[in-house]
């Protein structure tokens, strides 16, 4: 397990990820995914402004991240 998939699955309050730009591997969607529904866990997720058209997150992430009752983006 890689120490961001420990730091998501070992959450009490909150999961803050920032990046430039966001791309979600398998892995880390899973445990976001283990966390999807606690009530406990506040997910913020800071990324990067489109730069010439390019989005700083892919539609496939947005749209996954976006299923979430309990994330707030940047």
């Amino acid at each position: 397990m890689s120490p961001l998939e420990t730091i998501i699955k070992d959450a009490k309050d909150f999961i803050l990820i920032i990046s430039p730009y966001i791309r979600l591997y398998n892995r880390i969607k899973e445990q976001l995914k283990l966390q999807m529904h606690n009530p406990h866990i506040k997910i913020t997720v800071v990324y990067g402004k489109a730069v010439h058209e390019v989005p700083r997150v892919e539609t496939e992430d947005f749209k996954f991240l976006n299923a979430f009752p309990n994330i707030g983006s940047i």
